[in-house]
């Protein structure tokens, strides 16, 4: 068997200290976005709700990095078990951005301007937990 083909099929992701990276990450956007909502402050010039946006982008970039990083012992059933939770991520995701504007529109709601970031996170968080689930009951 070719060696060279299967490891073509395998998924490329980050050394395991990203898993770090990503949560020092999420821990500091969340420290930062409740200082923004608290408080008064701009920083650099911006505008409190471009740092809304910014601090969200870099929520979604720890969420990506920790998503996106091998675990400390990756087999191959690990490897199915991420290939599954992508796939249901997506099939949430996807279903979720077909039914939520309909539900907006049915119940008088209004689309804001983080409806892409709020499906982003709403797809990483999706793949979190199904990733973790099935890898608990796998053991």
């Amino acid at each position: 068997m070719n060696t060279s083909k299967l490891n073509k099929n395998k998924l490329l992701l980050l050394p395991y200290k990203f898993k770090f990276v990503g949560l020092l990450m999420i821990v500091l956007t969340a420290v930062v976005g409740f200082t923004i909502k608290l408080t008064d402050i701009s920083w650099w010039g911006m505008q409190k709700t471009q740092m809304k946006v910014l601090v969200v982008d870099l929520f979604i970039l720890g969420l990506f990095l920790i998503a996106w990083t091998k675990d400390e012992k990756e087999d191959e059933m690990l490897e199915h078990i991420r290939l599954v939770a992508i796939a249901m991520s997506f099939f949430t995701g996807i279903l979720s951005s077909i039914l939520h504007p309909i539900f907006d529109i049915a119940f008088g709601g209004a689309l804001g301007d983080s409806y892409g970031q709020q499906q982003i996170i709403y797809m990483l968080l999706t793949y979190h937990f199904t990733f973790g689930f099935r890898k608990l009951t796998m053991a």
